[in-house]
């Protein structure tokens, strides 16, 4: 059964505890070996063996869960699908897109890539491309056109401060035909490595009437970046039902 809605917010809500737990876990054992060195010197041997095994046992907790997540991040193998009223093409797609508040701007690259920057609590930058049958050699090139068209018109601000950066997400959404092999292994990509970046990078797909969104189970990062993962997903797959939505009703 393909991992839905339900996965997709157990796995980000898992990930935050991981990493409240790790950052517990590290403070615990820090203290208890600080602790446990004044009580050495005094030489009360009983209680600073307690706080040596409390330290200690933190440790191997924080093996334990480190060990957990790297074969959680092995398993999700498989992308989240995220039901969308009913089909959209690539134009529903980008008029949804850039009808969301907070449009700062929209670029056409060309018949095949438009892009748009939406300002809010984070600022995204935002690529909506056309693949009809998905090929990744094709998809890669596309892309980096459609960056370079965009860089021209708004090159990047040189001097940009560690808190603006952390606010900011880019987001490639494609726009498919139909499922096949290629886009299957794409989309499937555990969105980790990207969420590492300064400037996180959110892949995402659009086919029929499912949005695909990459795999985050397991994933060790900081809860800001699961945050704008997660607030990047919401935005683009709320905006995608809403117009949607409202296109069907109309």
């Amino acid at each position: 059964m393909m991992p839905g809605p339900k996965e997709f917010r157990q796995d980000i809500r898992q990930a935050r505890h991981h990493v409240w737990a790790k950052l517990a876990l590290i403070l615990l054992t820090g203290c208890g070996f600080i602790l446990a060195i004044p009580f050495f010197i005094g030489e009360e041997w009983i209680v600073a063996a307690v706080m040596t095994a409390i330290a200690v046992v933190s440790v191997l907790v924080l093996v334990c869960i480190d060990r957990r997540e790297k074969r959680m991040r092995r398993e999700a193998m498989q992308y989240y699908t995220l039901p969308l009223p009913h089909a959209l093409d690539y134009e529903t797609v980008c008029a949804a897109v850039c009808a969301a508040s907070g449009v700062q701007w929209t670029q056409v690259c060309d018949e095949n890539a438009k892009a748009c920057r939406i300002g809010g609590t984070l600022s995204w930058r935002i690529l909506l491309l056309h693949q009809p049958d998905f090929s990744r050699t094709a998809y890669k090139a596309q892309r980096e056109r459609a960056n370079r068209a965009v860089n021209r018109v708004h090159p990047a601000l040189q001097k940009v401060s560690q808190l603006e950066v952390s606010s900011m997400v880019r987001i490639n959404l494609v726009v498919c035909g139909a499922m096949n092999e290629e886009l299957s292994r794409y989309s499937s990509t555990h969105a980790q490595r990207l969420l590492m970046r300064n400037e996180c990078i959110v892949n995402m797909a659009v086919v029929g009437d499912c949005l695909l969104v990459p795999p985050v189970r397991g994933a060790d990062v900081a809860i800001p970046d699961l945050t704008r993962y997660e607030r990047s997903v919401d935005l683009i797959w709320s905006q995608l039902c809403r117009l949607s939505a409202e296109s069907k009703t109309n």
